[in-house]
C-alpha cells in the first residue's frame, strides 16, 4: 500500500469584500475581468473542485444584470448550481430569475407529457428562452444540460428558430461547466453553436467559458481554429495555490492499494468490508461537525453489493447508509445527508456534501481526480482520508511518491500521466463532427420549412444550402480538415457502401442527444429491490434486457376496446405487484406512473436485477456472429439494434443475431461494463452490455459506441486522405 500526504489547497483572497460579503480569490477576479473586457472571447478555467467556480462565473452576471446560460453534464450538478446561484442572488438582492432545466422539460418540449402532469417542468426551456413566462426585461440564469442544447440546435421542437435567436442574442455569456465530462457526441453541437454565434450574433461582449479540473487542450485548439481567435482572445485561468491563503481543500492522507487482478471486480467491496471497523471508529470520533464517509464504485452492481455488506454489518439502511446511483426509484436516491453515502459516478459532480473519508476505485485518471475532489472541501484543520484501489501500472507509477508530503497539484498530474488511454474517443469528433454538423443543418431546414409563416420569404437565409456554405467551411477549419466537401464525400461513400440500414442507423444516432439507440422504454418491476427493502418499480431503457438481471416476464401494454375507443393498461401481473405499493408508497408510485406516461413505455418487465457476473439471462441468444476472435474489438455495420433484436415482437432474441455483425469483445466470462473498462482502460463514456450467445459470452457495444470505434478505424484510412 502506498501512503501519500498532500498539503491543503490554499488560494489568495482579495482584501476587499465583494457584494456578496465574501473575499474573492484571485482566479475569481480574473474570470470577472475577462467577462467584462472587450477583448476576451473564450475563457478556459482550470481549478480544483470546491474552489468556487460557480461563484466565479455567476456573480459577475448577477452584478451586471446579464443573462447567463450555464451548461452542466449531470442533473445533480445542474440542481446544485441552481441552488448556489439562487443563494448568491438572494445574498446580493439580485433581480435574476434562476431556473434549472432537466429531462422532464425535454419530454414536454417534444409534446410527450400529458397536459395535466408536470406543467411547471414542462414548458420550462422554451418559455424561458423566449421570455413568455416572466416579467419583461427581467434577467435570467438558466442552468441546463448539453442534451437540451443539442435539442435546440437540431430543431426538435416547435419555434426552434426563435429559441436559436434567443440563445444567440439574449444570452451573451455561456458557461460549460465540468467540461471534461462531456461525451464526444456532444462536442460537435457545442462547436456548431459557436459557429452560429460567430456568423449571426454580434461579437460585442459575447463570451464562452469552459470550466474543468482536468481541461482538454485539444478542444481549446479546435475552438481557436474555428473562431480564428488570436491569442489575446483566449484566456487561460488557473487557481494557483499559495502557502498562506484561504484553505479550500483540507490536507489529505491518501492510501493507494493495488488491484489484485484485472478481473477483481469485487475488490472495492472486499476492501470496504475489511475497513468497516475503521469506518465505525472514524464516524464515532467526530468532535463538532459530524463526519461523513463516502464510497464511490465503478458500477451500480458493485455499489449495491457494498451497501448490502454495510447493512449486514449492522448499519441501518435509511438511517446510517444511503445510495446515490442508477437503477433506483427517484424517491430512494440519497441526498448526501447520512453518515455513509454509497454511489457511483453520479457522486463525482454536483453532489456537494462534507466528506471526511473516501473509498473508491480508479479505472480512469480524470474520473479518479474528480472523485478525490469530493473530499475535504472545507477550511477545517483536520486531515481527511482517502482510500483508492488502482491498476498495477498506475500503482507502479506512483511508487516514488510513497511516504512523501507533496502539493496536491503534483499528485493530480502524476495520476493523469499514469493512466494509459486505450481508446481515443476524440477521433469521433475529428471524423464525424462535420458530418454531424451537416445533419443539424438538415434538421433545422426540415423544421423551419414545416413551421415557417406563410408570409415568410421563400428565400429565407436559413435554408440548407446557405447554412452549409456558410458554416461547414468554418467548422472544417476547427476540425483541421482541408477539403470539407471531399471529407464529407468520402464518409458518404463509406456509409453508402454499407447499405441503407447503416445510413438510417447513423442518422438515428445523430438525431439523439447522446447517441442513445434504445427506443424501447421499459417499466421495470425488480424483485431484487423488493427483497432489499427498496421500491421495486422504475423506468429504464431496453438495455436491461440484454445485460444484468434474470428476466422472468416481459409483456407490452394490454390494449382493449371500450365503447368504440381503444384503451390500454399494464399487464395483470404488473398491476397485481403494484397493488400494495400504491398505498404503501403513494408519492413514489405517483412519480413512477408519471414516468410511465411521459416516457412512452412499451414493455413491462419483471426481473431479478443486480445479478452479479457469471449469471446468464433467462432469454439468451442461441445463434450469433461468426469469425470473431477472442480479446479483439470490432466495428461493423451498424443496425438499429432494438429493431434488429425484434424487441417489439419477441423477447428471446433467438433469431436476431443470425446475420448481424456487431462491435464486440469476447471475455473469459460475462462481466458488467465496469469490468471491461477496468480491463481495457476504456473511456468512462464508453457503454457496453453483456450478451450471452449460446455457450459464449460477449461484451457488446451498440450505437454511438460502435461509431466511436469505427471512427478510429477510418482515421489513417481513406477518410484521412481528405485532410
Amino acid at each position: 500500500m502506498l501512503k501519500i500526504l498532500t498539503e491543503g489547497v490554499k488560494l489568495r483572497q482579495s482584501a476587499v469584500q465583494d457584494v456578496d460579503g465574501l473575499h474573492s480569490f484571485d482566479f475569481q477576479q480574473s474570470i470577472e475581468a475577462c467577462l467584462v473586457d472587450q477583448v476576451t472571447r473564450s475563457i478556459f478555467v482550470n481549478a480544483e473542485t470546491g474552489a468556487g467556480k460557480t461563484r466565479a462565473f455567476s456573480l459577475p452576471a448577477l452584478k451586471s444584470g446579464t443573462n447567463l446560460l450555464i451548461i452542466a453534464p449531470t442533473n445533480a450538478l445542474i440542481h446544485d448550481i441552481r441552488l448556489n446561484v439562487d443563494r448568491i442572488c438572494k445574498q446580493i438582492g439580485g433581480q435574476h430569475e434562476v431556473h434549472a432545466i432537466t429531462r422532464y422539460a425535454l419530454y414536454a418540449l417534444k409534446g410527450q407529457v400529458p397536459p395535466s402532469r408536470r406543467p411547471s417542468q414542462g414548458q420550462a426551456l422554451l418559455d424561458l428562452l423566449i421570455g413568455e413566462d416572466s416579467e419583461p426585461r427581467k434577467p435570467k440564469v438558466i442552468v441546463t444540460n448539453p442534451d437540451s442544447l443539442a435539442i435546440a440546435l437540431q430543431g426538435l421542437y416547435y419555434r426552434s428558430q426563435d429559441v436559436l435567436k434567443e440563445i444567440l442574442h439574449r444570452y451573451p455569456w455561456i458557461v460549460f461547466d465540468e467540461f471534461h465530462a462531456y461525451a464526444p457526441k456532444q462536442i460537435p453541437s457545442i462547436l456548431f453553436l459557436h459557429a452560429l454565434i460567430d456568423s449571426f450574433a454580434p461579437k460585442g461582449n459575447r463570451k464562452s467559458l469552459f470550466s474543468s479540473a482536468t481541461p482538454n487542450s485539444r478542444f481549446r485548439r479546435v475552438l481557436q481554429n474555428l473562431l480564428q481567435l488570436p491569442e489575446a482572445g483566449i484566456a487561460e485561468i488557473r487557481a494557483d495555490t499559495i502557502a498562506d491563503g484561504f484553505q479550500v481543500l483540507q490536507p489529505t492522507q491518501f492510501f493507494f492499494e493495488q488491484r489484485d487482478s484485472e478481473w477483481d471486480t469485487s475488490g472495492l467491496r472486499k476492501y470496504v468490508e475489511a475497513h468497516l471497523q475503521h469506518i465505525r471508529q472514524h464516524l464515532g470520533g467526530a468532535a463538532g461537525e459530524p463526519r461523513r464517509v463516502c464510497i464511490i464504485a465503478n458500477s451500480v452492481f458493485e455499489a449495491s453489493e457494498i451497501t448490502d455488506s454495510i447493512v449486514r454489518a449492522g448499519f441501518v439502511r435509511g438511517r446510517d447508509v444511503e445510495e446515490i446511483r442508477g437503477f433506483l426509484a427517484p424517491g430512494e436516491r440519497g441526498r448526501g445527508t447520512l453518515p455513509i453515502v454509497v454511489g457511483t459516478s453520479a457522486i463525482e459532480m454536483g453532489v456537494n456534501f462534507p466528506i471526511s473519508m473516501l473509498f473508491t476505485e480508479g479505472s480512469d485518471g480524470a474520473a479518479l481526480i474528480q472523485r478525490l475532489g469530493r473530499l475535504g472541501r472545507s477550511n477545517r484543520s483536520e486531515v481527511v482520508e482517502a482510500h483508492a484501489i488502482i491498476p498495477k501500472q498506475v500503482y507502479d507509477a506512483l511508487r516514488d511518491l510513497d511516504g512523501r508530503t507533496i502539493v496536491r497539484k503534483m499528485l493530480r498530474q502524476q495520476i493523469l500521466d499514469a493512466y494509459p488511454q486505450y481508446e481515443d474517443f476524440w477521433s469521433y469528433v475529428q471524423e464525424f463532427g462535420l458530418y454531424e454538423n451537416r445533419f443539424y443543418i438538415q434538421r433545422l431546414e426540415e423544421m423551419n420549412t414545416r413551421h415557417r409563416s406563410p408570409h415568410a420569404s421563400r428565400y429565407s437565409p436559413r435554408v440548407r444550402s446557405y447554412l452549409e456554405e456558410l458554416l461547414l467551411p468554418q467548422l472544417a477549419k476547427g476540425y483541421g480538415i482541408q477539403d470539407w466537401q471531399a471529407h464529407l464525400q468520402i464518409l458518404d461513400d463509406e456509409i453508402e457502401q454499407r447499405g441503407y440500414s447503416t445510413k438510417a442507423a447513423i442518422e438515428r444516432l445523430l438525431s439523439t442527444t447522446r447517441g442513445e439507440t434504445v427506443p424501447v422504454t421499459c417499466a421495470i418491476y425488480d424483485r431484487a429491490d423488493e427483497r432489499r427493502g427498496l421500491f421495486p418499480f422504475k423506468v429504464y431503457d431496453g438495455r436491461l434486457l440484454v445485460s444484468r438481471g434474470d428476466i422472468i416476464e416481459c409483456d407490452p401494454w394490454n390494449k382493449y376496446d371500450k365503447e368504440g375507443k381503444e384503451y390500454r393498461r399494464p399487464p395483470k401481473w404488473y398491476t397485481d405487484a403494484a397493488s400494495k405499493y400504491r398505498q404503501e408508497y403513494p408519492s413514489l408510485w405517483e412519480d413512477h406512473w408519471q414516468e410511465i406516461e411521459s416516457g412512452y413505455v412499451q414493455l413491462f418487465v419483471k426481473l431479478n436485477g443486480l445479478k452479479e457476473d457469471r449469471q446468464k439471462v433467462e432469454y439468451e441468444t442461441r445463434t450469433g456472429p461468426t469469425g470473431l476472435k477472442e480479446n479483439q474489438l470490432y466495428s461493423f455495420d451498424l443496425s438499429y439494434w432494438a429493431e434488429a433484436f425484434g424487441l417489439f415482437e419477441q423477447t428471446d432474441f433467438s433469431e436476431a443475431l443470425r446475420d448481424q455483425r456487431i462491435l464486440t469483445i469476447r471475455l473469459q466470462y460475462g462481466q458488467y461494463q465496469g469490468a471491461l473498462k477496468q480491463k481495457r482502460n476504456l473511456n468512462p463514456l464508453f457503454e457496453v452490455d453483456t450478451l450471452h450467445v449460446g455457450a459464449s459470452t460477449y461484451q457488446v457495444a451498440f450505437g454511438i459506441n460502435a461509431l466511436y470505434v469505427w471512427s478510429q478505424a477510418l482515421r489513417g484510412s481513406s477518410s484521412s486522405k481528405a485532410e
